[in-house]
């Protein structure tokens, strides 16, 4: 009996390596990790923390002012987003359609003050600096370099 002591590589498809690339991008690579967002607001408001069901108050309406007294502004990123990903799915329960509606609703009953779109996180930023009752969402890449004037809550959202 002969032993042969030659590794032999195994020949996988180029295809079947590109599509394990593109798939590992997708589910491992992206900003929609639920640690990768935070709450941002206004550092004059005593926000320290924000849990799932507050959250869920604020940004329906809720609650109308925090315990300083300053009326709640949210500031929403835009649709299509995955900060407004990640607010629907992971805060909600809920697709990004039936928040904005939800959001829409409730805006239009009076619960809650018509809320501020931000089109990307430098814009929710400057929008809460500006207001003091304001919240946002942004990414954590974001909210690692926050002006004077705008802090990150702590959250337990996973």
């Amino acid at each position: 009996m002969t032993t042969n002591n030659e590794i032999h590589p195994i020949k996988t498809p180029r295809w079947l390596l590109t599509v394990a690339v593109v798939l590992s991008y997708l589910f491992l690579g992206t900003a929609w990790a639920a640690d990768g967002f935070v709450f941002v607001h206004n550092a004059a408001n005593p926000i320290h923390s924000l849990n799932k069901d507050a959250a869920k108050k604020a940004f329906t309406g809720q609650t109308k002012e925090w315990a300083n007294g300053t009326m709640v502004q949210i500031v929403l990123p835009k649709k299509g987003s995955p900060e407004m990903k990640w607010l629907a799915e992971s805060v909600f329960g809920i697709s990004e359609d039936l928040l904005l509606s939800k959001i829409k609703q409730e805006t239009f009953k009076g619960e809650l003050r018509k809320p501020v779109v931000a089109d990307s996180a430098s814009e929710c930023v400057e929008q809460i600096k500006g207001n003091a009752g304001a919240i946002g969402v942004v990414s954590a890449d974001a909210a690692k370099t926050l002006p004077s004037g705008v802090a990150a809550a702590s959250s337990d959202i996973k």
